[in-house]
């Protein structure tokens, strides 16, 4: 069976991680932690598979074929809890979220909330 080849991308950096269509999702999170030194727990990823960017998510037993993984995708690694990325002995600091992190319809919220601010006073 092929390899499956994902991109992998940090804060700071991007490298590929070569895996199994039948390899699990626990298995993918283990490869991560080995290769950029981010616990599961501390794991948030996103898929981009050229349908646009999606949580990844899904039981530990799921298989990547199943959750859509496939050759070329790339990975969206965040991590959570201050825990920093670390590729090749570098290590990343956790970014810092931003208004261009949320959602459309949280930013949407914020203009509203912004605005509503602004026309109070007077």
């Amino acid at each position: 069976m092929a390899d499956v080849v994902i991109r992998l991308f940090t804060t700071g950096g991007r490298s590929r991680l070569a895996l199994k269509p039948t390899d699990t999702f626990a298995t993918l999170k283990q490869k991560i932690q080995e290769h950029c030194n981010v616990p599961p727990a501390h794991q948030t990823l996103e898929l981009s598979d050229g349908r646009g960017r999606r949580p990844l998510t899904g039981v530990d037993t799921a298989t990547l074929a199943s959750l859509g993984v496939t050759s070329g995708a790339e990975l969206h690694l965040k991590t959570t809890g201050g825990v920093a990325a670390e590729i090749a002995g570098v290590t990343f600091a956790p970014k810092a979220m931003t208004s261009a992190d949320l959602p459309p319809e949280k930013k949407e919220e914020k203009k509203d909330t912004a605005a509503g601010v602004a026309g109070a006073t007077g």
